[in-house]
């Protein structure tokens, strides 16, 4: 007969309901962290004129719980002929979108890790 004595099955268990307590949490903070990032990348590749065009480039949240996630806009009226037409800066939003498009998977892992403590 084998026997089979397993320890700290109640703290394990503690673990695996607090990490899905501060799951939703992690995960906004590490999408607004990305936000950030990407606004910030967009606005050093921001052609500047008056500044006005810099200025006016905002992200909002957008979903709650687990599901999350943010949008980039910007309010100036001339902002899309900029993007597509400017004769030496080009895609100073678009690029840092595809940039985000390619790493938001293992960006936004690595922020939940590290906002959990599981580093």
């Amino acid at each position: 007969m084998i026997s089979l004595q397993i320890e700290g099955i109640e703290q394990m268990g503690a673990k695996v309901q607090k990490l899905a307590k501060d799951y939703p949490k992690a995960a906004r903070s590490g999408v607004a962290r990305i936000a950030r990032e990407t606004k910030s990348e967009s606005k050093q590749m921001t052609p500047v004129k008056t500044g006005f065009l810099k200025a006016n480039t905002r992200t909002r949240m957008i979903g709650q719980g687990h599901r999350v996630g943010f949008v980039m806009f910007n309010d100036a009226q001339y902002a899309q002929y900029v993007e597509y037409l400017h004769p030496t800066q080009k895609g100073f939003f678009r690029i840092p979108i595809e940039r985000l498009r390619r790493t938001f998977a293992r960006r936004l892992a690595r922020h939940i890790r590290e906002e959990m403590g599981l580093r």
